[in-house]
């Protein structure tokens, strides 16, 4: 992984959390991003899919998508399109 695949989020302890970039999903007007931590149980990890959003200073940042049936349709697109580069465990 390269430099640029690299995302660093803040936990509500405001410690680090590198993740990478993944994807980037356009769904219904909105756009995504798909990230994979790069810490913990690698053999694990679950896939985070953000909303992206614009802050207040016109800046790009992420909010958590809630609407559980929103997020399955986002993880079955990203699925869909990446079948071949990843072993998806449902």
């Amino acid at each position: 992984m390269n430099n640029e695949n690299l995302i660093v989020l803040y936990d509500e302890d405001g410690n680090e959390v590198p993740f990478e970039f993944l994807d980037y999903i356009e769904y219904d007007h909105c756009n995504y991003v798909a990230l994979l931590p790069l810490e913990g149980d690698m053999e694990n990890a679950e896939v985070l899919i953000l909303q992206v959003v614009e802050n207040e200073d016109g800046e790009q940042d992420f909010d958590i998508v809630e609407d559980t049936k929103l997020l399955a349709r986002l993880y079955r697109q990203f699925q869909d399109d990446h079948r071949d580069e990843f072993n998806f465990r449902d």
